[in-house]
């Protein structure tokens, strides 16, 4: 038995014929027609945009693998410091730094 909110039945489903509002017409709204007007005018802006942005994104690849670098080479210093702070504590635990004699 189908449920209904009304007592009249509707014979079709109204059609939704405009998902979205309409677009004001403003400049932003030229703005896409402009840029595939100007896409199908000249081809090789596209290619030539898409290639420059490549280039950027593999630059800025190039860049974070250089600082992971230098943050492993950074992070091994840190390392390297407390392993001699340790050994540090160690001496002086043991009777005191290496070299002098109470």
């Amino acid at each position: 038995m189908p449920a209904c909110a009304t007592q009249e039945k509707v014979a079709q489903p109204p059609t939704v014929s405009n998902l979205f509002l309409p677009v004001p017409d403003t400049d932003l709204r030229a703005f896409p027609d402009e840029v595939a007007e100007l896409a199908r005018f000249a081809p090789e802006i596209v290619e030539a945009i898409e290639k420059d942005l490549d280039a950027h994104a593999r630059e800025k690849k190039k860049q974070r693998f250089q600082e992971a670098d230098a943050r492993q080479h950074l992070g091994e210093s840190q390392q390297q410091l407390a392993d001699r702070r340790e050994d540090t504590h160690r001496a002086f635990d043991a009777g005191g730094p290496a070299g002098t004699e109470a």
